[in-house]
């Protein structure tokens, strides 16, 4: 069997735990630890999210972190999560930051509303304002994330039908998406081997592997299996937290994304040179870990770690 060479990884704990977590650490203890994760060969860091304070009060400080990031040439991207035009522009402002467009939908309508604050339709007939900012600010298109892909808690299962059926639907005023990212995004953590193969396989036929992305909640203990079928399938991009940390303010009940040191290790037995370092990684799962005022996260290999000071 053949693995994939080349992961494209992106660390998303600074978003995720943070927004989840009861402390809120200054924008120096932040700092800090960008800088060691910019050494550890990690692809993309997400720094944090442009989203109103009074909802998501920890990331108050947003504009102030990203304006203290280098913004010379680096190997690593950072980049910060918008919701809005308003936040994209904020976004847009700080040089640090590889902003990119994207466009958000989700499968389910009860969290498109709380979440995005506009149903699918009303999402859909914004997609030309939308790419008409992306033109006037020389931003690229990147793609689109598909929240609540494989379920959601008021709804259950969503099959994977619905999806490409609402891929289609926004591919009819976004021609441009047969060749962008589609990010399948697990809000709640219902992906399991079975549905994520069933997903992969069904939007193969009109997407290539490669276009396609994973984020997945580890709510139901599924992550890592569901993350190993999309590697036997050909995907090559997979948002990771820091020992396994996350969830979503609108999604009651949602634990965080699949810790990045079980995937790296899910990699290292498999034999797939991630390039990034594991042992590093462990470490900072640790001092995350009492960053964020949060005892036994979700990820298995950095309390191994903790406790034996090694993993293998």
């Amino acid at each position: 069997m053949s693995y994939p060479n080349k992961l494209y990884l992106r660390e998303v704990g600074l978003r995720e735990g943070i927004q989840s977590s009861d402390k809120n650490p200054t924008v120096q203890e932040r700092l800090q630890l960008i800088k060691e994760l910019s050494l550890t060969g990690i692809s993309e860091i997400e720094v944090g999210s442009f989203v109103r304070p009074d909802l998501v009060p920890q990331m108050s400080c947003i504009d102030e972190l990203c304006s203290a990031l280098p913004a010379e040439e680096k190997k690593v991207r950072y980049s910060a999560l918008y919701l809005n035009k308003k936040g994209f522009l904020k976004a847009l402002a700080h040089k640090s930051l590889s902003t990119e467009g994207w466009l958000y939908f989700s499968l389910c309508e009860t969290f498109s509303k709380q979440n995005y604050k506009k149903t699918f339709s009303e999402l859909l007939t914004a997609v030309p304002d939308w790419l008409s900012l992306f033109k006037e600010n020389k931003v690229p298109f990147k793609g689109v994330v598909l929240s609540c892909s494989f379920g959601s808690n008021w709804q259950g299962e969503i099959p994977a039908k619905k999806a490409l059926t609402y891929l289609n639907k926004i591919a009819d005023v976004l021609p441009a998406l047969s060749n962008s990212t589609i990010v399948l995004a697990d809000t709640m953590g219902w992906a399991s081997p079975k549905s994520t193969k069933e997903y992969i396989k069904l939007l193969q036929k009109e997407f290539p592997a490669s276009c396609l992305w994973l984020h997945i909640h580890d709510t139901r203990g599924l992550g890592l299996t569901s993350a190993y079928e999309a590697l036997m399938l050909g995907v090559l991009h997979f948002d990771l937290s820091l020992g396994g940390s996350g969830g979503c303010p609108f999604a009651k009940g949602a634990s965080g994304n699949i810790a990045t040191e079980d995937f790296l290790y899910l990699c290292k037995t498999l034999g797939i040179n991630t390039s990034v370092n594991l042992e590093k990684y462990l470490e900072l799962a640790v001092k995350f870990e009492e960053l964020i005022g949060q005892e036994n996260l979700s990820g298995r290999c950095y309390k191994v770690y903790k406790r034996l000071s090694k993993l293998y």
